[in-house]
C-alpha cells in the first residue's frame, strides 16, 4: 500500500465501494488527488495491514472523508481507519468530512457533529471538499510564519503547494508564501524561493519595505554571505537600502546593514555602499 502524501484519504466499508468510486473520480476532474483502499495481495503481502491502515488514514491526508454506513460501524478495518480519523481530529477537528448513506442512526459520539447526506452528487461533495482544503491551507499558512515553520517540512510543503494553487495576484499574498518558504530550514534551494515570492511581492507594492528587506537576506543566504561574489551582492544591497530609506528607523535592517558591512565588505577590504547608513 503507498504511503505518500494525499489531498484526501476516502473511508468507506465494501458496500459503498461504488459511492467512494464515485467521489474519486469527482475529485480527480478537479486535480483532487485522492486515496481508497483497494484489496491487492501483492501489494499488500507481508505487511501488518491494521497498522498500515491505521498510518494512512492518520498521516497521509489533509482531508478524510468517511462514507457511514450501517455496515461501516461493524467492520473490523473500518473501525481501524474510523479511530485513525478521530484521533488525528483531535488536534485538527476540520479533518474529518463525514457522509451519510441511506439516512442511518449514527452512533452517540457523532451527537452534535454535522455530516453530508449523500443524495447521488459526488460533485458536491468534491466542490465542497476544494472549498475545505484552501480554507485548511489558507489558515495554516496566514498564522506566525516562525512557529509554523517549527512543523515537519513535509506539512509546509504541502500547505504551501495547496496555498499557492489558490489564484492570487496580490502583494501580501507573495510576502506570506515567501516568509514560509524562508524559515523552511535555510537550505539554499527555499532561499531562493523565499527571495523569488519577495521580489514578486514588492514588484506588486514598490513601498514593501518588508519585503525588500527579507530578500536582502534571502538572497544572500541562498549563497552564504562567506560565499557570495561582488556581482551578487549588489543587488540585494540595492534592495536593502532601498527598506533603510523607506524605514529610517527600523534597527533590525540597520543590524542587517552592519552584518553585511562587517562580513563582506570590510572583510574584502572593498568600499560599502552601507557605510553611510551603519
Amino acid at each position: 500500500m503507498q504511503s505518500t502524501e494525499y489531498d484526501i484519504v476516502i473511508s468507506f466499508s465494501e458496500d459503498q465501494r461504488d459511492i467512494a468510486v464515485g467521489i474519486k473520480l469527482a475529485l480527480d476532474a478537479i486535480n483532487i488527488s485522492a486515496y481508497y483502499y483497494c484489496y491487492d495481495p501483492e501489494v499488500n503481502l507481508g505487511i501488518n495491514l491494521k497498522q498500515n491502515l491505521y498510518n494512512v488514514y492518520r498521516n497521509s491526508g489533509h482531508l478524510a472523508i468517511c462514507i457511514f454506513s450501517e455496515d461501516y460501524f461493524k467492520k473490523e478495518y473500518t473501525l481501524v481507519e474510523l479511530k485513525a480519523v478521530l484521533d488525528r481530529s483531535k488536534a485538527e477537528p476540520d479533518y474529518m468530512f463525514p457522509v451519510r448513506t441511506n439516512n442511518i442512526k449514527l452512533p452517540e459520539v457523532f451527537n452534535g457533529v454535522t455530516y453530508f447526506d449523500w443524495n447521488k452528487d459526488p460533485k458536491a461533495i468534491a466542490q465542497i471538499a476544494r472549498q475545505r482544503l484552501n480554507k485548511k491551507s489558507t489558515t495554516f499558512l496566514e498564522s506566525d510564519a516562525k512557529r509554523i515553520a517549527l512543523k515537519d517540512k513535509q506539512s509546509l510543503l504541502n500547505a504551501i503547494s495547496r496555498y499557492s494553487s489558490i489564484n492570487s495576484n496580490s502583494a501580501d499574498f507573495y510576502y506570506s508564501l515567501g516568509l514560509h518558504y524562508y524559515y523552511l530550514n535555510l537550505s539554499p534551494d527555499d532561499q531562493i524561493k523565499a527571495a523569488k515570492n519577495f521580489h514578486k511581492a514588492f514588484s506588486l507594492n514598490p513601498s514593501f519595505h518588508q519585503a525588500m528587506y527579507f530578500y536582502s537576506r534571502a538572497k544572500i543566504q541562498a549563497v552564504g554571505i562567506d560565499r557570495i561574489k561582488y556581482s551578487q551582492i549588489k543587488d540585494p544591497v540595492g534592495i536593502l537600502i532601498r527598506a533603510i530609506a523607506m524605514q529610517p528607523n527600523n534597527i533590525e535592517y540597520y543590524n542587517w546593514a552592519s552584518l553585511i558591512n562587517q562580513n563582506f565588505y570590510s572583510k574584502h577590504g572593498l568600499i560599502s555602499p552601507l557605510i553611510t547608513i551603519v
